[in-house]
């Protein structure tokens, strides 16, 4: 397969699962990924100093967007998307993206992820 039919059958599998969690965490009302929580905490450690909130939400950012994906990301940030369409763009550009990370990491291998880090 392509890189770009890898990335693409990687992105649309990230959609159907992240989707569903969204879907799930919504419908049960039980906050199954914690990000509401989460969500919680910065929001508290901001109010209280933003020189801490703002460096931890950046971090907690970077880290939904990589490693957990869109799901928890959308579920994080939902309150700051004012709209449903800005919701799906979010949630589609976030899997697009972190998709694109995974997809290229694994066509390079285990021996080619270092070929990813900049020197």
């Amino acid at each position: 397969m392509s890189d770009r039919e890898i990335w693409l059958l990687f992105w649309v599998a990230n959609l159907a699962i992240s989707g569903a969690l969204v879907v799930g965490n919504d419908r049960l009302g039980i906050d199954i990924t914690f990000m509401q929580t989460l969500r919680k905490l910065v929001a508290a450690a901001t109010n209280r100093a933003k020189w801490v909130g703002l460096p931890l939400e950046a971090a907690v950012f970077i880290r939904l967007l990589i490693w957990d994906g869109p799901c928890q990301l959308l579920i994080f940030f939902r309150d700051r998307l004012p709209s449903r369409i800005v919701r799906v763009f979010f949630f589609v550009a976030a899997s697009g993206l972190q998709m694109f990370v995974w997809a290229r990491i694994y066509a390079l291998g285990y021996e080619g992820f270092l070929q990813l880090i900049p020197r």
